[in-house]
């Protein structure tokens, strides 16, 4: 006779990059999106996620570490992702005797759902097969593709199921491999062969069968294809196990406008200026750092860790522009003090921003708040007071502050945003009255199209460099009448 079934405790959990390239190691699922911190801050949520398996994976092993039952399916809906470095709650409620539902919350609110089926009759364990580890596959299989459109509907493939003990036991130490393996596919497959580099896994569920036999690969095929949502339904099978994982077909990283580009529609003249755009190594500030180069300025343009971006930036530049546009790693969370060669700035364009999260629409997030307020106004002061400090007969300098139309009209879930966008206008103006600033310029974007607006959902946003250059246009304008 069966045991009866008994919850796990609540539980809370902190996914470290570390936790993360483990589980990689393991999976083989090396999508950028979960294990590379430069790339991922470009990407749609702005950094690093877990692996949605890997939460999966984590909770059974929570489970089984209080039941003894065999898994017999499993199904998991990705709401919204967990972010490494935040913490994660688990909650745990038996729905039956043989189900079993799983909540886990954070600071988004209801991030994932997962259900447990239990066997009521003991499952046959296979014959223990000794898995490859998948650093020991074809080195081509660690390339995380990203598969045209065309060839979504079409795609099918066998691949081998991997396996390392030693990991997976440090990982899962309550999990045995022929519960561990299917869903190692599942998550090698959405992260890395289809859709794979541009992907997001919606849902998953997986039924193992009762008399497990030796299995050393899996098929896969494309079951549905929307292109309409870009949604992609996958099927995966051996004799051990069925899976049916839904994915996204993400958007890509967003360009901004080339040089080519920039030039061609380049008319203002900023001689006269020895500029600094704080954040010019990406969206928004990249169309400045380019506008004013292509404008005759001399530009140092900060990034915070993207140098290898920064340093394609001047070297894609035409050759008679390289020489103005001087990068500088810069964090304006953690000001000491500026570079000496920064001296002779007379223009300040301040695009410093992390990523612009929305946070909930009945509730005001005081360590979200204090996260913009970090970029949008202690930041600001940092460099302003910074500047202030240094031995230079320049004394009084111009500043350009992006701020945003959602002040006119506000969006609930961006109130954290928005408020602190509202005191960095606030900051300009006193700046300017104490004369650390001889002009504070404030401009009111809308919605443009950057990393930080890309969506699975369809949203209205405009091309920066228009925007951008009437924006540049206006700022002149203001000096030369002041």
């Amino acid at each position: 006779m069966m045991q009866p079934l008994a919850p796990p405790p609540t539980t809370q959990r902190t996914f470290t990059l570390q936790n993360q390239q483990q589980f990689a190691a393991l999976s083989g699922d090396y999508n950028p999106m979960h294990v590379d911190p430069i790339a991922a801050r470009r990407l749609m949520f702005g950094a690093n996620v877990v692996h949605g398996i890997h939460l999966v994976l984590w909770c059974l092993d929570a489970v089984s570490a209080v039941n003894a039952r065999p898994v017999e399916t499993v199904s998991a809906q990705f709401r919204k992702p967990v972010r490494v470095d935040e913490p994660v709650t688990a909650s745990f409620s038996f729905k039956n005797d043989t189900k079993l539902k799983i909540k886990l919350n954070g600071q988004d609110g209801l991030l994932t759902t997962i259900n447990i089926a239990f066997s009521t009759t003991p499952q046959e364990a296979a014959s223990t097969l000794d898995l490859p580890r998948f650093t020991d596959l074809d080195p081509v299989l660690s390339v995380c593709q990203q598969l045209e459109p065309a060839a979504i509907p079409t795609y099918r493939e066998t691949l081998p199921l991997v396996y390392d003990p030693t990991t997976a036991a440090a990982l899962f130490p309550n999990l045995t491999a022929a519960v561990i393996t299917p869903l190692l596919g599942v998550t090698y497959v959405v992260g890395m062969r289809c859709p794979g580099l541009n992907s997001i896994m919606r849902d998953v569920k997986l039924t193992y069968t009762s008399q497990q036999q030796p299995a050393t690969d899996y098929r896969v095929t494309t079951s549905a294809y929307d292109p309409r949502h870009e949604i992609v339904t996958l099927a995966l099978t051996n004799q051990n196990f069925d899976a049916t994982v839904s994915a996204h077909v993400r958007p890509t990283v967003t360009q901004q406008a080339s040089w080519a580009d920039v030039q061609a529609v380049s008319k203002a003249d900023f001689s006269q200026q020895t500029a600094l755009v704080i954040g010019g190594s990406r969206g928004l500030g990249e169309t400045i750092t380019k506008l004013l180069a292509c404008g005759n300025a001399k530009v140092f343009f900060t990034y915070h860790r993207g140098q290898a971006e920064a340093a394609a930036i001047v070297k894609s530049a035409p050759p008679q522009l390289q020489q103005r546009l001087i990068p500088i790693q810069l964090d304006v969370t953690a000001i000491d003090q500026l570079d000496t060669a920064l001296a002779g700035v007379t223009d300040i364009y301040y695009c410093a921003s992390p990523y612009i999260r929305a946070g909930s629409k009945k509730a005001f997030s005081r360590a979200l708040y204090n996260r913009f307020a970090s970029f949008y106004v202690t930041g600001l002061i940092d460099v302003v007071n910074a500047f202030a400090a240094l031995p230079s007969a320049n004394k009084t300098r111009n500043l350009f502050y992006p701020s945003t139309v959602f002040i006119e009209a506000p969006h609930a879930e961006f109130s954290e945003y928005t408020a602190a966008k509202q005191t960095g206008e606030l900051i300009c103006q006193t700046l300017q009255d104490k004369g650390l600033l001889q002009n504070a310029y404030v401009n009111r974007l809308p919605r443009l199209a950057t990393d930080q607006t890309v969506s699975l959902v369809a949203v209205d946003t405009q091309h920066p460099l228009p925007i951008m250059q009437q924006a540049l246009h206006d700022y002149l304008e203001v000096e030369t009448l002041r």
